[in-house]
């Protein structure tokens, strides 16, 4: 049976004690660093998705751009910061 495909839903607070062996920490900070690493690649796609979307507004747009399209960027940079606090 694999254990880190199973789960224990608690409907009370349950106090878990664990036995810190080297080979418990070493799988634990590899886990760690793996999501970590999938997080940073997460931010940098949603960045890179608006910056995209940024430029092409301004490059479709007029020289200098309206408020039309200035609250369309602000929009964009919303919709990136809410989906950033969200994957954090």
């Amino acid at each position: 049976m694999d254990d880190t495909k199973t789960s224990l839903l608690l409907k009370r607070p349950v106090t878990v004690k664990v036995i810190v062996t080297s080979r418990w920490k070493d799988e634990v900070q590899t886990q760690l660093k793996q999501q970590i690493g999938q997080l940073d690649s997460d931010m940098q796609r949603l960045e890179a998705q608006g910056q995209r979307a940024i430029a092409e507004l301004q490059k479709q747009s007029l020289t200098p751009p309206g408020p039309q399209i200035s609250q369309q960027i602000d929009n964009i940079q919303i919709q990136v910061n809410q989906k950033k606090s969200e994957i954090t």
